[in-house]
């Protein structure tokens, strides 16, 4: 907590000093994308059974990474609300944190955009915009979340479970009331067009490559692979089991933005096979950094370095004690697959 607070902190900060830079051209709006890339081609299992079932959860998790969640706030969605001054993937690859000038207050707003499977079924909706629901989210303070129907998609299969895609909507950083992410949320629900999602491409709105991928790709670097969690419903986590020394090791392996930071304290440099991986003996986890410095962009495109806030695509891996070399093991293949 401390260290998101030093971050969105840091934030306002670097986006203040910068005076709100505007150069360059401005962002898009929504473009025309063919709607039936979202769940184009066939679903990988890598090696593993999977049901229909877990290989539907899986599709729908591919689809979740191929979105660009920072495009759902384009200048003409927000443009009753304010103006985004800059965004970016600070915490989560399914996840960007804007900052939105608002008429009337000095400071900017500092908001995230999520796409993440959800279960909303006990909840009761905070209001409608127009047909769609809107209902609370409790992970913020200041949250609100809204059915996203990707399975209007074409070539979208049936998905049975309770969690469903979602559009979850937060103020990070909220005064006296969340009066501000309700008109922000309705303004982007409006303009909400399940055939017109942005993509995640070279094109995007914000562009990372790192988030692009699934993490369950390791598994075909990988041998002993005995089980793998294919109904898990988080898009940038691989959770599966390997066989060492006629045990059964549990690794999970997650794909996110991480502070070089991060694997100063507790985590000593190793190379290993070419690769340069943290290792934290301590906790059996290993960090791998997979992809350059993440920068911000303001709406005219210019980047704005974070400096010692800054982040970069990594892979983390935490696997059971004693089989700790089992993590560094899966860094460095991770590292091979996405770097």
């Amino acid at each position: 907590m401390k260290r998101l607070l030093g971050v969105l902190l840091g934030l306002l900060l670097v986006v203040t000093g910068c005076a709100w830079t505007t150069d360059g051209a401005p962002v898009a709006g929504p473009r025309d994308v063919d709607p039936a890339v979202f769940f184009a081609g066939a679903v990988p299992s890598y090696g593993q059974s999977v049901t229909d079932d877990e290989s539907a959860t899986q599709a729908y998790l591919r689809a979740i990474r191929r979105i660009d969640p920072c495009g759902f706030t384009t200048r003409q969605a927000l443009a009753t609300i304010g103006e985004v001054l800059s965004a970016g993937t600070m915490f989560e690859f399914n996840s960007c944190e804007l900052e939105v000038k608002v008429a009337g207050s000095a400071e900017p707003k500092i908001v995230s955009v999520v796409v993440a499977m959800a279960d909303t079924d006990a909840d009761t909706p905070v209001f409608t915009v127009g047909d769609r629901p809107v209902y609370p989210f409790y992970d913020a303070g200041c949250g609100l979340q809204v059915p996203l129907p990707l399975d209007e998609l074409p070539g979208a299969p049936a998905l049975t479970t309770a969690e469903q895609p979602h559009l979850q909507l937060a103020e990070l950083i909220s005064g006296q009331g969340c009066e501000f992410i309700e008109e922000f949320t309705k303004a982007v629900v409006v303009a909400l067009d399940p055939m017109r999602l942005p993509l995640r491409d070279a094109l995007a709105v914000y562009q990372v490559r790192a988030a692009e991928f699934d993490p369950c790709a390791v598994l075909d670097r990988l041998d002993g692979v005995s089980a793998w969690d294919s109904a898990a419903d988080l898009p940038y986590l691989c959770a599966f089991t390997l066989r060492r020394d006629e045990s059964d090791v549990d690794v999970r392996l997650e794909m996110k933005p991480r502070s070089p930071k991060d694997s100063e304290a507790d985590f000593l440099m190793e190379k290993r096979d070419g690769v340069e991986v943290y290792v934290g003996n301590e906790f059996c986890a290993a960090i791998a950094f997979v992809g350059a410095e993440l920068v911000r962009k303001t709406s005219g495109g210019a980047s704005i370095d974070m400096g010692e806030w800054a982040t970069s695509p990594a892979a983390t891996v935490s696997v059971d004690a004693p089989h700790c070399d089992a993590a560094t093991d899966v860094a460095v293949a991770a590292a091979k697959t996405f770097g």
